[in-house]
């Protein structure tokens, strides 16, 4: 969630994307069981996009909500050298 807060710190986005990437971010947590970003792997996000898809989330939010807001937020950490590598 640390990598996150400075992307909002940052980059500023609207109040209805902080709204709707903070609970994703948070799920993406939770799955993991770990608040770790260098220890999430490309692996990890292919089975939260999984579990995702079993919990019956369709695959269009999965890709345009979900996915979007790791992907953005991972490369922001990644120009920020908090990240090697984005893993979304």
């Amino acid at each position: 969630m640390a990598i996150f807060d400075g992307y909002l710190r940052e980059r500023q986005p609207s109040a209805a994307t902080i709204k709707r990437w903070r609970p994703v971010i948070a799920h993406l947590i939770a799955h993991l069981g770990h608040d770790e970003p260098r220890r999430i792997t490309v692996d990890d996000v292919i089975g939260w996009k999984e579990a995702l898809a079993r919990r019956g989330v369709s695959g269009r939010t999965i890709l345009e909500v979900y996915l979007a807001a790791a992907k953005v937020v991972f490369a922001w950490a990644v120009e920020n050298r908090r990240l090697d590598t984005n893993p979304a």
